[in-house]
Order: C-alpha cells, then structure tokens, then sequence
C-alpha cells in the first residue's frame, strides 16, 4: 500500500518539482514558447509511464482476485469497479499537486479557466493510462510482459503526438494511431489551452507587458533568438495570422507551428474529449480479462 500512495501521489509531486526547478518562469519569446510546448508533451508522457509502476501492486493482489472469484466472491465487472473508483482520488490528487508545483512557477496562462482545464487534462491522462496498464495487465500474465507492452504503447504514442512529427510527417502506415491516440489529443488540448484564445487572455498578453520577453537581454532573446522572435509579427504582417500585439502573434505562431488550431484541433475541450473516449475502451478490456482469466480458471 505504501508503494502504491508513493507512486500515484509522492512521485508525481517529486517529478512536478524537479520540472519547476529546470522550468521556472520560461518567457513568452520563441524560445520559452517552444519549451512550454516541449514540457506540456512531457506531461502528458509522464502519466503513461508512471502508470506502469502499480503494476507490481496490480500482479501481487492477483492470485486473491482469482480464488475469490472461484468462490463467487463478486463479479468481475464489481472488481473493475472498484479498482477504478480506488484510483480516482489519487489520480486527481496527483493531478492537483503536479498542477499546483509546476503550473505557476513555469509561468503558464494565468487565467483560472486554463489552470482548471490543466489539472483536469492531467486527470484524465492519469486515468486513461491507469486503465490502459490495467487492461494490458488483465489479459497478459507473464512477468515483466505487461510492463514490456505498456512502455512500447507509450512509446508509439509519444512518436505520433504531432510533437516530434507533425501530422503530414507521419508515415501512412502509422496514420491511424495518430486519430487514436490519448495522448495526441491531450497534448493538442494543452497546447490549445496555453496559446488559444478558449481559455481566455491573460493579462500580461492583454496589456502587452510580456512583450518584455522579447527585447533585447532579455532571457534567450540574444543572438539566433532576436531573430526568431521577430518571425511571427512578419508572419503577421503578411495575413498568415491574426492581428494583435507581438505575445498574441507568438502565440498564433505557436500553434500555426504545430498543426493546431483550426479544423478537428480547434476546440481545446473537444481534444479532451476524445482523448477520454479511450477510457471506456480499455476499462472493457480490463473487464474482459478479469472475466476471461477468472473464467478458465474455475
């Protein structure tokens, strides 16, 4: 039990502290705009690999699922229940304490609609990876396959989030994992929430005082950076983006950069949407291997 709490609650809020302590007030120049970008994709990585760790917990706890079962202790569908309902507070607890360290020391929007929609995407990813280990884990009862199988299904996932390949780079054959990927789509629901306007405007973009992070000394606007930050106002001038002052074009440019923005990745809460329909997949699963392991062996 103690392994259990430390993975689901203390390593999440370890981790969120190591990435302010790398993060901290990133600015809204090129350079902190891609950061950002880099450490939301982060986020929604971490969660599918931090669920592989109760695993271990999951495969100790089995064998008294399978004897209480022969003895019609509950039915499969009672044990899925519980085991989900168990893992709802601390998957939120987790998400609020990862949300509460990183978010305002990075220096994300400062607006309570975008952190709400933050500690919720980090909820949902928590919970959709949890199901996924447990529905590998279901099914598969060989050591150290499971854990094998989750790391290379979040592998796949990273590779097809539109963060180290843009859509149109992706290859033809692996197109179909890019529609269904959880973590594709909270990842775009992030990025839409940091740089869209769904969230709303934050006041520093607002009055233009973020515009500081672009001038000159400022941080990682010397040299090749002074040059960049000045792409998404010429990008600007010529209709590729929409008007406003130079925070709002690097946030247009941001998200121009990545694909999203318009079409099936123009609405944040859409995004998330989608990536919680895996859910309901692999809690199936999870269902499916409970009875069919259950089953064979009464």
């Amino acid at each position: 039990m103690g392994w259990f709490i430390a993975s689901k609650l203390v390593i999440p809020i370890l981790v969120g502290g190591v990435y302010s302590s790398f993060f901290n007030n990133l600015p809204k120049n090129f350079w902190g705009s891609f950061t950002t970008a880099g450490l939301l994709f982060v986020t929604v990585a971490l969660a599918g690999f931090l669920s592989i760790a109760p695993l271990e917990d999951f495969k100790g706890e089995w064998p008294l699922v399978l004897r209480q079962r022969q003895d019609a202790y509950y039915r499969s569908s009672s044990y899925v229940l519980e085991k989900i309902l168990q893992e709802l507070p601390y998957g939120l607890m987790g998400a609020l304490g990862f949300g509460i360290i990183t978010y305002f020391v990075i220096g994300l929007k400062m607006t309570p609609y975008a952190f709400f929609f933050y500690v919720l995407s980090s909820f949902v990813v928590n919970m959709v990876s949890t199901a996924i280990a447990f529905g590998v884990a279901s099914n598969i009862h060989i050591d150290f396959l499971p854990q094998a199988i989750c790391t290379v299904w979040n592998t796949l996932n990273i590779l097809v989030s539109g963060f180290f390949l843009p859509k149109c780079q992706i290859p033809k054959w692996w197109s179909w994992l890019y529609w269904i990927s959880y973590q594709q789509w909270t990842w775009s629901a992030l990025m839409l929430n940091q740089y869209g306007e769904q969230s709303g405007t934050e006041a520093a973009v607002a009055d233009g005082q973020c515009e500081q992070s672009f001038d000159s000394g400022a941080k990682c606007s010397d040299g090749m950076g002074s040059l960049l930050n000045r792409l998404p106002m010429l990008f600007q001038s010529v209709g590729f983006n929409k008007g406003g002052n130079q925070c709002t074009a690097m946030n247009n440019f941001t998200l121009n950069m990545f694909n999203l923005g318009s079409g099936t990745h123009s609405n944040q809460w859409l995004c998330l949407l989608y990536a919680a329909a895996s859910l309901p997949v692999f809690l199936v699963l999870f269902y499916i291997g409970v009875w069919r392991s259950t089953r064979n062996k009464a």
